[in-house]
C-alpha cells in the first residue's frame, strides 16, 4: 500500500514527491544508524561486564587456591578429607557436577561486625 502511494506521490507531486521520499529514507536510516548505535553500547557494556566477572572469578580462584594450600601444608586439614568434603558440600544441590548452585540472597561477608562493618575485598 505504502508503495503505491509513492508512486502516486511521484506522478502527482514530481520532483516534490521523490524530495519527500529521500527525506523519509533519510529519517528511516537514522533511526536504524541511532539503534545500531544503541545496541552496540549494549554490547560493549555486557563485554565489560563479563571481563569484571571473569577478573572476579580468577581473585576468587587464587583466594581459594591458596588457602586450600596453605591449610594442608600447615596440617589445618588432610587434602583427601578436604576433597571428600568439598564432595559432600558439591553434593547440597542435589548434583555432584563441581558446581554448588544457590540463590545469591546473602549480604557480601564483612571484615568486622556491627556499625564498623565493611564488605571484605579480594581485590587488594
Amino acid at each position: 500500500m505504502l508503495a503505491d502511494m509513492s508512486w502516486l506521490k511521484h506522478i502527482l507531486l514530481g520532483d516534490v514527491g521523490q524530495s519527500m521520499d529521500i527525506e523519509e529514507t533519510k529519517e528511516m536510516v537514522a533511526g536504524q544508524a541511532a539503534l545500531q548505535i544503541l545496541q552496540s553500547k549494549h554490547v560493549v557494556n555486557a563485554n565489560l561486564e563479563i571481563a569484571r566477572l571473569r577478573q572476579r572469578n580468577e581473585q576468587l580462584h587464587l583466594a581459594i587456591t591458596a588457602l586450600t594450600r596453605h591449610l594442608v601444608a600447615k596440617g589445618v586439614v588432610d587434602a583427601a578429607e578436604l576433597a571428600a568434603f568439598i564432595d559432600e558440600i558439591d553434593l547440597l544441590d542435589g548434583k555432584g557436577d563441581g558446581t554448588l548452585a544457590f540463590e545469591d540472597k546473602t549480604p557480601a561477608p564483612t571484615l568486622v561486625t556491627g556499625a564498623q562493618a565493611r564488605p571484605l575485598r579480594l581485590d587488594r
